[in-house]
């Protein structure tokens, strides 16, 4: 039996001149953290920030965070830095229960990409 409720939808939109924009959509578990390690790891990186998109992420783990983490080192490196957008209350919890809620920079998604 398939169940693909669990499913990590990610897109990716890239402007010169312009942060990547990453939207996630589903669970960021061990299956998700590999497409969004994936995803990022194609992104040709110019020093910008990158915008991750999280209101849709329904479940986030260990796996995932480790991914965002991931995610981050890879922009830091080229001189940006990652922005979690309008994270869910789910999102929210783990980060928290992680104890890492506050190492990453949040916003609220109102008028951002």
């Amino acid at each position: 039996m398939s169940d693909l409720s669990g499913i990590l939808g990610v897109a990716v939109y890239q402007r010169p001149n312009e942060r990547v924009v990453i939207r996630l959509v589903g669970s960021l578990d061990a299956a998700g953290a590999v497409r969004l390690v994936d995803a990022v790891t194609a992104i040709e990186l110019t020093g910008g920030d990158m915008a991750i998109h999280v209101d849709a992420v329904d479940l986030l783990d260990s796996a995932g965070i480790r991914a965002l983490f991931h995610a981050e080192a890879l922009v830091r490196v080229h001189g940006g830095r990652v922005v979690l957008v309008s994270p869910s209350r789910g999102v929210r919890l783990a980060l928290e229960d992680e104890a890492v809620g506050t190492h990453f920079h949040v916003e609220s998604g109102v008028g951002h990409a």
